[in-house]
């Protein structure tokens, strides 16, 4: 437990993870004096490190599979006249969802996650929250001039989408109709793989680029988070999706977008496209 702070506890419920992994139930009073932040910071540390990244490849033996697994309960002892866990242990549980979604969805092999895909996940996972979801795909962009989204994304054959997710707090009972309410708008990068198009990428720099999508898989998280916390603020993620591939229809070094903006970029160099999409996707309505 080291100092038994807060970061400590944190890094304390991580091990606790790793060393009970199989087992049906630990049981802990690690945090018996701890106060909420305390909880929230083990609780947490042990839901991160128990994460397990998603398999496609042959099964493993079953027996292996259990041994792998994190334990199936943890419980934790707290004294009778302390205060509440479950708030912020629920906490603990919010936030670590959010990060396995993002693991998820990072580590999914690019010949998978396209961005029609990823645009499938994002419909699916916000209409389960009660979430508003739109989702441009490539007839809405063109006619609506997203230029540097469609340039970026030309060069593959699974062609871009924008999605865009929004979470109301009047719309889910948590301020009554006509409240004004704050809005927090999140546009993340979800280049779902990036080859660098005609600039090319060295071999070394393209293998981890399938997770060149992480921002947008973390602005989806946060909108999906603030429903499940029912926040008092609006929350809006937009995902600007593409491939950057090479192929005969690739923008090239030197060719002039027309965003939708209606700014003009003149492209030095292709690898550059996470602010062409970016640029499209901020100044989306």
């Amino acid at each position: 437990m080291g100092s038994g702070d807060d970061a400590s506890l944190r890094r304390a419920g991580a091990a606790l993870a790793r060393a009970s992994r199989g087992l049906e139930r630990v049981v802990s009073a690690v945090t018996a004096d701890a106060g909420p932040t305390g909880v929230h910071a083990f609780v947490e540390g042990y839901l991160l490190a128990a994460y397990r990244q998603q398999r496609r490849g042959r099964p493993a033996d079953a027996a292996a599979r259990a041994s792998d697994a994190p334990a199936e309960q943890l419980v934790l002892l707290t004294p009778d006249g302390r205060p509440d866990p479950e708030p912020a242990i629920e906490a603990a549980r919010r936030g670590a969802r959010a990060t396995w979604l993002v693991r998820d969805l990072a580590n999914a092999p690019a010949d998978v996650k396209g961005p029609q895909w990823l645009a499938d996940r994002a419909r699916q996972l916000g209409e389960e929250h009660g979430l508003d979801v739109e989702v441009r795909g490539p007839r809405e962009l063109a006619a609506d001039g997203f230029g540097a989204l469609l340039a970026v994304g030309a060069g593959s054959a699974r062609p871009p989408r924008l999605v865009t997710v929004s979470y109301d707090p009047r719309e889910h009972g948590v301020l009554p109709a006509g409240t004004p309410a704050r809005h927090v708008v999140l546009v993340g990068k979800g280049i779902t793989y990036d080859t660098g198009g005609l600039s090319i990428k060295p071999r070394e720099a393209m293998v981890p680029m399938k997770t060149d999508m992480a921002g947008a898989a973390v602005a989806l998280a946060v909108v999906l988070g603030a429903a499940q916390a029912r926040l008092d603020r609006r929350v809006t993620a937009v995902l600007p999706l593409a491939e950057n591939h090479v192929g005969a229809a690739s923008y090239r070094p030197g060719d002039v977008l027309r965003t939708f903006s209606g700014r003009t970029v003149e492209v030095a160099n292709t690898d550059a496209e996470g602010r062409l999409v970016l640029a499209d996707a901020l100044a989306s309505p």
